[in-house]
């Protein structure tokens, strides 16, 4: 095996549901099991099978451009980021853990890097992106972050849109009154909250 390709098998093992190889330009028509994968003139809408759509995500992510996400991963960003990752990025802006998301969903409108400047990223960032144990989530977070791309959470101000996150409504079951300040597009059940006692989990039957 070329050194090449063990670093992209090495990647794609560590991502579990879904490696970090699907930032690159020419990857996206890959797929592994536990996402969803649309595309529509040529953006990259990801998704989570354990994701429950609300509204057509076509309608909100067409008006946006750059890095797209909507979660409220940054007030538990111990999932989304490694000693390195924060090193990295705490040089860059002491408000680093703002910019933080869940992989459960991003999309963008281009590709982040070139195969081959992946492949360099993920050499220099080796903790994170090649030998985080559990997921792919601290590996995507640093390289989208330092990538250069512009990355918007709809979740935060000025959008506003109430959380995408099963976990924040626990054991409400009003939602539909909070969704009344910004109703969002779809739900995500990360930690297998769908068979849950959670009141929102009943969405999936709803549906």
């Amino acid at each position: 095996m070329t050194k090449r390709m063990d670093l992209i098998s090495r990647v794609m093992r560590n991502g579990g549901k879904r490696g970090i190889y699907i930032l690159a330009k020419g990857a996206s028509g890959a797929s592994i099991d536990g996402e969803v994968r649309l595309s529509h003139r040529g953006k990259l809408r990801i998704f989570h099978t354990d994701i429950c759509f609300i509204e057509d995500c076509r309608t909100t992510l067409a008006q946006r451009t750059g890095f797209v996400v909507a979660d409220t991963e940054l007030i538990k960003y111990g999932e989304a980021s490694t000693q390195e990752s924060m090193e990295v990025l705490s040089r860059e802006t002491s408000l680093w853990s703002l910019k933080l998301f869940n992989t459960g969903h991003f999309a963008s409108d281009t590709p982040l890097y070139s195969l081959a400047d992946l492949e360099s990223s993920c050499e220099k960032y080796k903790e994170t992106c090649l030998l985080a144990p559990h997921h792919e989530q601290p590996g995507i977070n640093l390289l989208a972050l330092v990538s250069g791309a512009t990355l918007t959470n709809l979740c935060l101000p000025p959008h506003n849109m109430e959380s995408t996150m099963a976990i924040d409504y626990a054991y409400r079951d009003d939602w539909e009154e909070t969704w009344k300040q910004g109703r969002p597009y779809f739900i995500h059940y990360a930690g297998g909250r769908a068979a849950s006692q959670y009141p929102i989990s009943r969405i999936f039957l709803i549906i």
